[in-house]
């Protein structure tokens, strides 16, 4: 009995065990489906994203060699990236050159230091914008650079931009030139009695000796001094003259480095008869040591004689509502942690608190009709801002204090 239940048993269990792999084969075939299923769909999604960033790369490419203005693209070493047709026209730039460092390409361009400029770029992630020039075309760009961000918002490289501005700049430099002139006409009548002086005492002298010698009264060890005093009052003219037509030149050569004292005293040079006439006093006060700046110093110059007379013009109208007012205008310069800072202040009516914020707009002027233009704040603010500086007006209880901040210029080595 017990032999005949073994296969009966044995029987079962395989039957059991058969109905067990059918359901572990079902299991495992829906889960491979499954599993190819999901594979796909990841696969599809992989499709869908790599054709999007196909897409994306054409977009890109296109958007590269569509754009008009020249771009060049720096990675973090300063190497170059990508860039633009128009910058690869203007560099001579090939598909090779992807890799060489910005300072290999940019030898053509003026006053321009890529390295120390893409490096600020880096650190601070400011944007950073400069004119530069090329040699040997004449033409002037204005170079922006700015941090290239990842989707992180982590700098890893520069973008340079470069626009051709040279039709602006002259532009500009025409408006400068005429904002020189119209100070010189301004002081058209004081310069005259500046050239009078001298004139009349040389006319006065030959006269003189010319009289005496006539006469035959004159000894001869009395006509060199003479003759020294006439040559001092040629001397004295030609410098007047010569200074005029310096400063009413047209600025052609490229910004230099300058001590800025040098622009203030030439200025005050120049205004010297007409704030005499007026009874105004100027002190200039040179503060420690101070770096040179870069620029043009006949430009800051015209930005110094411009706040004196309007400084003048200030104190004049004050001196209607208090006669006998003593006019003052104090001149200082004082070395800063960016550079240069340079104040000048008068003892004149002062700006209008509601006013304050309009000062620097072209054709915009506190003064009466006929006696102003409008024009010689704003361009001593463009002058000051093509420094790399940046004027500004700040409050004092008397009068007003137009304080000029420039950056210290780098002096070769």
């Amino acid at each position: 009995m017990s032999g005949s239940g073994k296969p009966e048993n044995s029987g079962q269990n395989l039957a059991v065990a058969g109905a067990a792999g059918l359901s572990l084969e079902h299991a495992l075939t829906e889960e491979l489906q499954a599993s190819t299923e999901e594979l796909q769909a990841a696969n599809d999604e992989l499709l869908r994203r790599n054709e999007a960033l196909v897409r994306l790369n054409s977009d890109i490419r296109n958007l590269l060699e569509s754009a008009a203005i020249p771009m060049l693209f720096l990675d973090s070493d300063l190497r170059i990236r990508n860039f633009t047709p128009d910058i690869a026209a203007l560099f001579n730039l090939i598909e090779a050159d992807k890799g060489r460092s910005i300072a290999d390409i940019t030898h053509r361009l003026l006053s321009f230091d890529p390295i120390g400029i893409a490096t600020a770029v880096m650190q601070t992630g400011e944007v950073m914008a400069h004119e530069v020039g090329m040699q040997g075309a004449g033409t002037v760009f204005l170079m922006r650079a700015r941090p290239y961000r990842t989707a992180e918002g982590a700098t890893d490289g520069v973008v340079l931009t470069f626009v051709d501005v040279s039709e602006a700049k002259l532009a500009r430099d025409q408006i400068n030139h005429a904002g020189k002139l119209i100070a010189l006409g301004e002081m058209a009548t004081g310069m005259a009695h500046e050239l009078n002086q001298p004139l009349n005492a040389i006319k006065l002298g030959i006269a003189n000796i010319t009289a005496r010698l006539r006469r035959g009264d004159m000894p001869a060890d009395d006509i060199l001094p003479r003759l020294v005093r006439i040559e001092h009052n040629v001397t004295r003219a030609n410098k007047v003259i010569s200074h005029m037509r310096d400063f009413g030149r047209r600025v052609e050569e490229a910004p230099a480095c300058f001590d800025a004292a040098e622009a203030v005293r030439d200025a005050c040079t120049l205004a010297q008869q007409e704030l005499t006439s007026a009874e105004v006093t100027v002190e200039i006060i040179e503060a420690g040591a101070r770096p040179p700046v870069r620029g043009h110093q006949s430009l800051l110059e015209q930005v110094m004689l411009n706040l004196l007379l309007n400084a003048r013009d200030a104190i004049l109208s004050r001196r209607e509502v208090e006669p006998g007012l003593p006019g003052r205008v104090q001149v200082t310069l004082e070395g800063s942690t960016a550079g240069l800072v340079l104040r000048l202040r008068d003892n004149g009516q002062g700006v209008p608190p509601e006013l304050a914020g309009r000062i620097f707009e072209a054709f915009f002027t506190t003064k009466e009709i006929g006696k102003g233009t409008g024009l010689g704040l704003s361009i001593s603010a463009r002058i000051i801002e093509e420094m790399g500086g940046r004027i500004s007006l700040e409050a004092v209880a008397e009068g007003s204090c137009f304080r000029i901040d420039l950056p210290a210029a780098e002096v070769p080595a």
